[in-house]
């Protein structure tokens, strides 16, 4: 299964480096495999647009079916502006 994955830190002296590292990791333990990253670095989650999410969202509308999976699970509903199932 090819999936996507999404990551964010607020400020631009934090790094995505652990959120990216488990997701690959769980991911991979699942056989799948990462077709896209998308990271923003130094912007707010209270920020509706952001680069790469913005860029994940044109992504999603121009595709019928993906899975994305991000670090923090309610980032995905709110990433998507849609109700989302978490499984964990």
């Amino acid at each position: 299964m090819l999936v996507a994955i999404y990551a964010r830190v607020s400020t631009a002296d934090q790094s995505c480096h652990m959120q990216l590292h488990d997701l690959r990791e769980y991911v991979a333990r699942r056989g799948w495999q990462v077709f896209a990253e998308y990271v923003d670095t130094g912007f707010s989650g209270a920020l509706a647009a952001r680069p790469e999410l913005d860029r994940l969202r044109l992504f999603a509308g121009a595709v019928l079916l993906f899975v994305l999976y991000a670090w923090e699970p309610v980032w995905v509903g709110v990433l998507l502006q849609a109700p989302v199932t978490v499984g964990r």
